[in-house]
């Protein structure tokens, strides 16, 4: 599934990194949404959905281990959930 986000992604260093952000939050995206929607198998699919759109905005991507960045994913990753409840 990561090849589907990877090839929205321009660059072989912003794939390296979108790699390295995948496996750093992939986790905590699946505990957040999971948390929310009480259903694993809904928790992946907002999961995927969440890495999708961060793939299409991975410019706004800084570092990948900073606070910012960290804020930018869980954000995204709750409204995802958030919206998928609410339907």
């Amino acid at each position: 599934m990561i090849g589907l986000f990877l090839a929205l992604i321009d660059t072989e260093e912003d794939k390296i990194k979108f790699v390295a952000l995948y496996e750093k939050y992939r986790k905590l995206m699946f505990y957040i949404t999971n948390d929310i929607l009480k259903d694993t198998d809904l928790a992946e699919d907002a999961v995927q959905d969440a890495f999708f759109r961060i793939a299409k905005n991975f410019k706004k991507v800084g570092e990948i281990s900073c606070s910012q960045t960290k804020s930018f994913v869980v954000i995204i990753t709750r409204n995802i959930a958030i919206t998928m409840i609410s339907k």
